[in-house]
């Protein structure tokens, strides 16, 4: 960067913007940092009070922001997309055509918080925040039940075999913190030891009360939204999410006798069966193939992150703390 007179920076880099302030017209920048200077330039330069200016100054084995800019938009840019002029140091990159995980929100929002939380349970406590469609709640319940069964088979073949090399403790944590359903948990530690599914219990009953602010701050991100321009959406409470944490923190009391916990746990299955069945009447084979395979990859490439990003997260993180 150097400091020259104006009437010589023709063709110089300017290395800052330069303001201009017309009183009760305009306040801003007039030009900005990387514009090329004009002859026809000059001239305002200098109505506004700019006799000297700081220019770019190349050397040799140095560039300016843009052509650094060009440089790595050439070496990342590959069919289909296309890039914006050079401005400020940044190229934007622009996709040509459509990728192959163009979802919609609604299906990306709900097979995202099957994978993250509870499974099923956390799919249909997200379907009133997010208010989709119901093929869509299906869809993502379909992705739940179909990696969250591979997992409950594929974890003990794992330890058994020595794959993952985690202690008993380690393994729980691993299992827990990233099966889908408390029943592929349950099923998947028992299938190892007693100790296993202990910890892995407990890791995932975390999990499950993580649903309650999840679906509040989604309920929030969702509201920020314009509904065709006409202002914010109205925010959506999840008040059911809290009276679950109610009924966790009443049933930790142990209030009621055994048969009478048993009988709610029964109804509460029964409850969660007509959900899914009611699911059913709104979705078809058709739907299924409107939506196409992407769910299904998204819930794949989850999935992946999920078996093998929590054992080193489990492996390497955990074993520090």
């Amino acid at each position: 960067m150097k400091l020259i007179r104006t009437e010589d920076a023709a063709g110089q880099v300017l290395c800052h913007d330069i303001t201009q302030i017309i009183p009760g017209e305009f306040k801003g920048a007039r030009f900005r940092k990387g514009h090329i200077i004009q002859p026809e330039d000059i001239p305002v330069l200098l109505s506004i009070g700019k006799e000297n200016l700081y220019v770019w100054e190349k050397k040799p084995g140095i560039l300016h922001e843009d052509e650094a800019a060009a440089l790595l938009y050439k070496a990342a840019a590959g069919r289909n997309i296309h890039g914006t002029e050079p401005k400020e140091g940044k190229i934007e990159l622009i996709a040509d055509c459509d990728g192959l995980l163009k979802i919609d929100r609604d299906t990306a929002l709900m097979t995202s918080t099957g994978s993250a939380i509870c499974g099923a349970a956390a799919v249909l406590g997200a379907e009133p925040v997010v208010k989709c469609e119901g093929y869509k709640t299906a869809i993502a319940v379909s992705t739940v039940v179909i990696f969250g069964t591979l997992s409950m088979f594929l974890y003990p073949v794992l330890y058994r075999h020595g794959i993952v090399s985690l202690t008993p403790e380690q393994m729980g944590i691993y299992t827990g913190a990233t099966l889908h359903e408390v029943a592929h948990v349950v099923g998947a530690g028992n299938a190892m030891n007693g100790e296993i599914s202990d910890a892995a219990i407990i890791v995932k009953m975390i999990r499950v009360m993580m649903l309650a602010p999840v679906l509040l701050v989604m309920s929030l991100l969702l509201a920020r939204r314009t509904k065709g321009g006409a202002g914010r959406a109205k925010v959506t409470i999840p008040w059911f999410a809290f009276g679950f944490l109610a009924v966790i923190g009443f049933n930790s009391l142990d209030l009621l006798p055994e048969a009478a916990v048993a009988g709610i746990n029964s109804f509460d299955t029964f409850l969660l069966t007509m959900a899914m069945t009611a699911l059913g009447t709104e979705t078809s084979i058709d739907k299924f193939r409107q939506a196409g395979a992407k769910p299904f990859v998204l819930a794949g490439l989850l999935y992946v992150w999920l078996v093998a990003g929590g054992y080193f997260v489990t492996k390497y993180l955990v074993g520090i703390l």
